[in-house]
């Protein structure tokens, strides 16, 4: 099997910011890359032209960008949480913008991003912006499983990017140890 990174769009911003994410992904580890378009159910026919178009626009902009990477197109129907998450299970990574063309724009995280992020079979990017280069990558690691995974998959990240890895890992004291008191008092000498 070929590894790729599957990237899921339609047609919004932060999926065009995760194109370009997975594009350059895909170019720096000498992946495929496989664009995902779910078309859901339109009364009219020209709900099939819109993803059609959707998909291609998005397949030309990843080719744009990353010229010496093999990109295909897949142009799917029914659910898109289920559709996106079926495409994970053959994919290195699946990447996603953090919000689509619907619902509450205020939030930091849509619905789709969300469910295909907990459900998924490997490892998902969700992009928020553009790309920006800092020089690091963070994993959160707390030694179960899917920490192990998810330090592979930042390493590799790291090493391709030779950026600095930075591991953070958090510490909840029990409500009723005896260290709980000393955290929850105020410094300035209320309760």
């Amino acid at each position: 099997m070929t590894r790729q990174i599957v990237v899921g769009v339609d047609g919004s911003v932060p999926a065009a910011a995760a194109v370009e994410w997975a594009a350059a992904d895909a170019e720096r580890r000498g992946l495929d890359l496989r664009l995902v378009h779910v078309c859901e159910q339109w009364p009219h026919s020209e709900g099939a032209e819109y993803c059609a178009g959707t998909l291609e626009a998005a397949a030309d902009r990843a080719r744009g960008l990353a010229g010496g990477v093999k990109v295909t197109t897949d142009l799917r129907a029914g659910n898109v949480i289920d559709e996106l998450i079926g495409a994970s299970a053959t994919a290195d990574s699946l990447v996603l913008g953090s919000r689509g063309l619907g619902g509450f724009t205020g939030m930091v995280l849509g619905s789709v991003s969300a469910a295909v992020a907990g459900h998924a079979a490997g490892a998902v990017v969700v992009v928020r912006a553009p790309q920006a280069e800092h020089g690091r990558v963070v994993v959160g690691y707390d030694g179960s499983g899917h920490a192990r995974a998810a330090m592979e998959y930042a390493i590799e990240q790291a090493r391709c990017r030779r950026a600095e890895l930075h591991v953070v890992t958090a510490w909840q004291p029990p409500a009723l140890s005896p260290y709980a008191v000393a955290y929850s008092q105020n410094p300035m000498g209320g309760a």
